[in-house]
């Protein structure tokens, strides 16, 4: 998919109600998610040290990326107890 294809579609997908939004997503990100999980799993030992652009080890970058993962998903939960105790 094309940058603004993307983008349109985002926008697009951001103004459903929450279960359709969530419908919606759950394909995309369950494609992109395998394609990254299969990519990570490929990674020699030899591939994780190199230094990469930034000058972290491809180790380094993936683990980071894996702790945003965790962040996002932990921050997700937060924000539906929250909700529900305001419904409580």
């Amino acid at each position: 998919m094309k940058a603004e294809g993307f983008y349109r579609r985002s926008v697009e997908i951001a103004a459903q109600p929450p279960h359709e939004r969530h419908r919606l997503l759950a394909g995309p990100h369950t494609d992109v998610a395998t394609r990254y999980l299969d990519a990570v799993r490929a990674i020699s030992p030899q591939d994780a040290a190199r230094v990469s652009s930034d000058g972290r080890t491809v180790a380094q970058v993936v683990g980071h990326i894996a702790e945003w993962g965790r962040f996002t998903i932990l921050t997700a939960g937060e924000s539906t107890k929250q909700s529900n105790t305001l419904l409580i």
